[in-house]
C-alpha cells in the first residue's frame, strides 16, 4: 500500500456495479444526464455531447476507457476541465463527496487509468481518461 497524502476529498460514483472515486479538486461540476445528445462522431468512447456553461462538451463513457462496467442506467454527468477543454463522464450515479483521511491506496499496475484502490473503490485518474478524448483533437 502507498500513502496518497494527508487526506483526499473524493466524489464516489458508480459505473454499473463498480464503485469508483475521483479527487474532487479535478471536478468542475455534476449535472443530470438528460441534456446529453447522442452522437456517432469522434472516438468510440464518446457517447454524446452537451452544452455546459455555454460550451459544447464531449461526454464519454469512462467504463469503456478504464475497462470497468459500462454505465447501465446513467443518471449523472461529471464535468472536468483539462487543458482548456471540458470533458463529461456519463456515470450511473454520483453519490457523495467524502474525505478519506490519510488514504491507503492499493496500487493498480495493470490499468493506467486507475490510480489505485481505496477500500472497495477504484480511484480513477481523470487526466489519463480525458487524454483519450483530448489527444484526438476532438
Amino acid at each position: 500500500m502507498t500513502q496518497a497524502g494527508p487526506s483526499a476529498a473524493v466524489l464516489t460514483f458508480t459505473l454499473g456495479e463498480e464503485w469508483c472515486c475521483v479527487e474532487i479538486s479535478r471536478i468542475r461540476g455534476v449535472v443530470k444526464h438528460e441534456s446529453v445528445t447522442p452522437t456517432s462522431e469522434g472516438p468510440p468512447q464518446v457517447v454524446g455531447t452537451m452544452e455546459y456553461r455555454g460550451e459544447e462538451t464531449p461526454v464519454v463513457d469512462p467504463g469503456s476507457v478504464i475497462e470497468a462496467a459500462d454505465s447501465q442506467d446513467a443518471d449523472h454527468v461529471i464535468i472536468f476541465e483539462q487543458e482548456g477543454q471540458q470533458v463529461g463522464w456519463l456515470v450511473d450515479r454520483a453519490h457523495e463527496v467524502t474525505t478519506v483521511p490519510d488514504p491507503e491506496v492499493d496500487p493498480v499496475t495493470d490499468n493506467e487509468y486507475v490510480h489505485g484502490v481505496i477500500g472497495e473503490r477504484l480511484w480513477v485518474e481523470p487526466r489519463r481518461v480525458n487524454d483519450v478524448i483530448t489527444d484526438t483533437g476532438s
